[in-house]
């Protein structure tokens, strides 16, 4: 209230000083006092916030409020020098020439145009804060996370938090989208607006995610069917690479392609899985829209595959026989009934033996490949599998009661 007052009262001082009558005359001491107002007034510039009249466009509250807090003590100063001149000296040409009178009232002006910023921003802020206890109230009794899926989708993040159960998202959606209509101010919080009440996700992007939920959904429904087809990577480029060299992860049986498209058995598996958020969308085509975007998106991994699946080659292959050989050949059998075995071999590294921390004996791990044709597949596949041998002591170990067969590449049948 002081630093106020003091710009007001000189404001008024300044307003009704008079130019007085007789004859100007410079002196040492005018010299000097119009030096220090200058030298006041210089250290907190004005020119670069003020066009004459008003703020300049652009410019922050912060910044005005930051000048009014570090300058408002110069002004007064530079308006106590100038009140210590008689009328008969404020008209001196050194006064006058270099317009101090019209510096003091520009100052003047700005710091209250300031002041009006100040008052403005503090009650914006105030207003901002109301807003969000309202949106942070109701995003605490919602008690759900689904419609932050829906926020993750929108900003288009690789990666989703994929739902269990639609109805939920749908209900929040429509939760959300109703507040947001009561209350307009919450859609405007932008980023970090309401960081105490840790929400994923500003106003702004819950209202628009909630007023659009119908047209994200499909972005979940595309993410839910990928995450339960086999895993290819992320570029092209990368399946082929000196570290991949073609080989892809797959825990169940292969086909070619069903790697680049989704077979029928998976789309009635999808469908009966997706039933519900289908009808909440409202348009029964969705699937196969998602369908084909997932094959647009697998073709040039196909191509990829065709392009150098004639250069890879079958390696480590050894003249040692195990019985692993057998479970590994059942396995495929099961998969592909009608495969042909074209090589099934135990790998040439051999026995890898296994120790704890301690350097005593685990076990060992056995590992070999097979390749084999599934008639209808344009390249043969080769797999490898391993199992480990736990340590019977003695320098005896018992045979592998699990067989890991996850690894796939397709390849020539002649390689």
């Amino acid at each position: 209230m002081g630093k106020k007052y003091l710009v007001v009262c000189a404001m008024a001082v300044l307003g009704f000083v008079s130019a007085g009558a007789g004859e100007a005359v410079a002196s040492p001491k005018v010299d000097r006092t119009v030096r220090n107002i200058e030298m006041t007034l210089n250290n907190c510039a004005i020119d670069q916030y003020w066009d004459g009249n008003a703020i300049k466009p652009g410019v922050p509250a912060e910044v005005t409020n930051g000048w009014l807090h570090s300058c408002v003590s110069n002004l007064n100063r530079a308006i106590s020098y100038y009140n210590s001149l008689n009328a008969m000296e404020r008209m001196s040409p050194s006064v006058v020439s270099k317009d101090i009178k019209g510096r003091l009232d520009s100052y003047q002006k700005f710091a209250k145009a300031a002041q009006g910023n100040q008052q403005v921003a503090a009650a914006n802020a105030q207003a901002a804060q109301n807003t969000c206890m309202t949106f942070g109230q109701f995003a605490n009794d919602l008690k759900t996370k689904e419609i932050e899926r829906l926020v993750i989708v929108q900003a288009k993040s690789s990666t989703y938090i994929l739902p269990k159960d639609f109805e939920p998202l749908k209900q929040a959606a429509e939760k959300v989208h109703k507040i947001c209509t009561e209350n307009p101010a919450i859609a405007k919080l932008g980023d970090n607006s309401c960081p105490m009440y840790r929400i994923n996700g500003s106003g702004a992007e819950w209202c628009s995610a909630a007023a659009n939920y119908k047209k994200l959904m499909p972005e979940l429904l595309f993410a839910y069917a990928k995450a339960n087809l086999t895993k290819i990577p992320d570029k092209p480029e990368v399946i082929v690479d000196w570290q991949h060299q073609g080989w892809l992860r797959v825990n169940d049986k292969a086909e070619y392609k069903r790697l680049f498209t989704v077979s029928e058995e998976e789309k009635a598996e999808l469908a009966q899985k997706l039933a519900s958020p289908v009808e909440i969308i409202g348009d029964p085509a969705v699937l196969n829209k998602v369908y084909d975007v997932i094959a647009q998106e697998r073709e040039p991994f196909k191509k990829k595959i065709d392009e150098y699946a004639p250069t890879w080659k079958t390696t480590n292959i050894s003249n040692t026989k195990s019985y692993l050989q057998n479970i590994a050949r059942e396995i495929i059998m099961d998969w592909h009934p009608k495969a042909k075995i074209i090589k099934n071999f135990i790998s040439s590294t051999g026995y890898q033996v296994e120790r704890n921390a301690l350097g005593v004996i685990v076990d060992r791990r056995l590992s070999g490949g097979i390749v084999y044709q599934v008639p209808g597949e344009p390249w043969c596949q080769y797999r490898v599998y391993s199992t480990r041998e736990p340590y019977n002591g003695n320098n005896s170990y018992g045979k592998g009661t699990r067989y890991n067969i996850d690894m796939v590449r397709f390849q020539s049948c002649k390689n």
